[in-house]
C-alpha cells in the first residue's frame, strides 16, 4: 500500500483537489451523545480501520452510512475529530476513556494518517 500524504503536507492547489475529491463523495453521519458529526466515507473509512469495517462490510450501517458511538464521550470523539482533519491533537490532559472510546485512541492513533484517496479507489485504507 503506498504511503499516505497528509493534506497539511501537500501544496495548496494539491490540497484543494483533494478536499474537492472528498466533497464529491458519499458522506457519512457519527452520532456521539446528542452531536452529529458528517464527514465523507472514504476520509473517516481511510482514517480508521473501525470506521473502514463499519461502513464497508455489510452492517446496517453500511446502508445506512451512519453509525452512533454509544459509550464515547464528545469531548474524546473532537480529539478524534482533530486528528482525522489536521493529523495532529492538541491537549494538556490525559483523556479519561470508557471501554467504547478505547478503540478509538489505540497505539496506531500516534501514527494515523489521512489518507488522500484517489478517484475511482474503490477500498479505504486502514489506520496505521
Amino acid at each position: 500500500m503506498a504511503p499516505q500524504t497528509l493534506l497539511k503536507d501537500l501544496s495548496p492547489a494539491e490540497c484543494v483537489k483533494a478536499l474537492r475529491a472528498f466533497d464529491e463523495e458519499a458522506r457519512v453521519t457519527i452520532v456521539v451523545k446528542d452531536e452529529s458529526y458528517n464527514m465523507p466515507k472514504k476520509l473517516a473509512c481511510s482514517s480508521s480501520s473501525y470506521f473502514d469495517r463499519v461502513f464497508n462490510n455489510g452492517f446496517r450501517e453500511t446502508a445506512d452510512l451512519k453509525v452512533q458511538l454509544e459509550d464515547v464521550e464528545k469531548e474524546h470523539f473532537d480529539l478524534v475529530m482533530q486528528w482525522i482533519y489536521t493529523g495532529s491533537v492538541d491537549f494538556d490532559f490525559e483523556p479519561p476513556l470508557t471501554p467504547s472510546s478505547k478503540h478509538l485512541f489505540t497505539p496506531a492513533f500516534s501514527s494515523l494518517r489521512i489518507g488522500l484517496i484517489s478517484v475511482g479507489v474503490s477500498s479505504c485504507c486502514t489506520a496505521r
